[in-house]
C-alpha cells in the first residue's frame, strides 16, 4: 500500500514539474510579446518633429529600433507558440542579432569617416551602439575593414 501511494505521488510530482516547464516558456513568451509590443508603440508613436525626447530604444539602436522591437515581438510568439509555430533553433535568434549589430555598424561606418569619441545620444547612424561599434571598428581596422566587418556581420545572419 505505501509504494502505490510513493509511486502515484512521484507520478503526480513529474506531472506538475512538466506543467511549470511547459508554462514557463509560455510565460517567458507572454512577457516578450508586451515588451516588444510596448517598444514597437513607443518607437511608432513618436514623432521626431515634435518636443517630445525620443524613446530610449531610438537613441539605442537609432533606426534599426523598430526592426528589434519586431524581433521581441517574433521572440515572444516564438516562446509562447512552442512546436505550432514550426521548427525554430536558437541559431535564428543568433542571426537577428547579428543583422541589427551589422546594420547599426554599418550605417554608423556608411555617416562617420573619423572616429569620435564623443557618445551620439541622437538617433543617426544606428545609435548609441551603432556608435560604439563603428567607432571601436573604425579606430581598430579603419573604415574599409569597419565596412567590411559589417557587411560580413550581414551575410552571416542571412544565411
Amino acid at each position: 500500500m505505501n509504494r502505490s501511494l510513493h509511486s502515484s505521488n512521484t507520478d503526480y510530482q513529474q506531472s506538475i514539474s512538466g506543467l511549470l516547464s511547459l508554462l514557463r516558456a509560455e510565460f517567458l513568451g507572454v512577457l516578450c510579446i508586451i515588451g516588444g509590443a510596448l517598444l514597437f508603440a513607443s518607437v511608432f508613436g513618436y514623432d521626431p518633429n515634435g518636443r517630445d525626447a525620443a524613446p530610449l530604444l531610438y537613441v539605442l539602436m537609432g533606426w534599426t529600433a523598430p526592426l528589434f522591437a519586431v524581433m521581441i515581438l517574433v521572440l515572444g510568439c516564438v516562446l509562447l507558440l512552442g512546436q505550432r509555430a514550426g521548427y525554430w533553433s536558437a541559431e535564428a535568434l543568433v542571426g537577428a542579432e547579428l543583422l541589427l549589430l551589422g546594420l547599426a555598424l554599418g550605417a554608423w561606418v556608411a555617416a562617420n569617416r573619423i572616429v569620435t569619441w564623443q557618445p551620439r545620444l541622437g538617433m543617426e547612424a544606428g545609435g548609441l551602439v551603432g556608435w560604439a561599434l563603428g567607432s571601436l571598428a573604425v579606430a581598430g581596422l579603419d573604415r574599409p575593414l569597419a565596412g567590411l566587418l559589417a557587411a560580413l556581420l550581414v551575410g552571416v545572419a542571412i544565411l
